[in-house]
């Protein structure tokens, strides 16, 4: 829950990101933002917070999109961006629809995201038992096969344009509201 108003002295940091900074497969207490808010309050501010602004399968674009819509009521002192690894998963799924990430990548200043995708599939958010197949047979299999699941050693330069383009416009937003950006690769 965010405390408004900001207490006095208290930190405020939030965390962008995809399936890394959401850890669906941990209950919320585990995930690192709350480990690293328990730290905060127990050697810095009992107020401090660390929100945890990630979503499963969200790209960079996902987040950055998310921050426009929040930060300014927000009011966060840091803004931890760790994303990067759902970009050809975002690019792909996009190209899967029948449009091209690369031709809405040349048309358009805004990040280019998918608007479904597996996190929107009811199966994965209500059906343990598919969310243990997608975990565990799907990556036994990858295994056996090899290369169902691996990236290509090079990123494609179309995504890692629109990764870079996304990622300046994401600083220049905290910049402008006075947010420090902590960038985890």
């Amino acid at each position: 829950d965010v405390m408004k108003p900001k207490p006095e002295g208290a930190a405020r940091i939030l965390v962008y990101g995809d399936t890394t900074a959401f850890s669906p497969n941990l209950e919320m207490p585990d995930t690192w933002p709350l480990a690293v808010q328990r730290i905060l309050r127990e050697t810095q501010h009992p107020q401090t917070q660390v929100l945890n602004a990630g979503e499963d399968s969200w790209s960079l674009g996902h987040a950055y999109t998310r921050a426009r819509e929040e930060i300014e009521e927000l009011e966060p002192d840091v803004s931890i961006i760790y994303a990067g690894v759902e970009e050809e998963l975002n690019a792909a799924m996009i190209d899967r629809t029948g449009e091209s990430f690369a031709r809405l990548t040349a048309e358009s200043e805004n990040p280019v995201i998918q608007k479904t995708g597996i996190k929107n599939n009811w199966l994965y958010r209500n059906s343990v038992t598919f969310k243990a197949f997608a975990f565990t047979v799907l990556k036994w299999l990858d295994h056996l096969v090899g290369t169902a699941f691996a990236q290509a050693a090079e990123p494609d330069p179309v995504i890692l344009a629109h990764y870079q383009k996304v990622l300046t416009d994401f600083i220049a937003l905290n910049d402008k509201h006075g947010v420090t950006t902590v960038f985890v690769i």
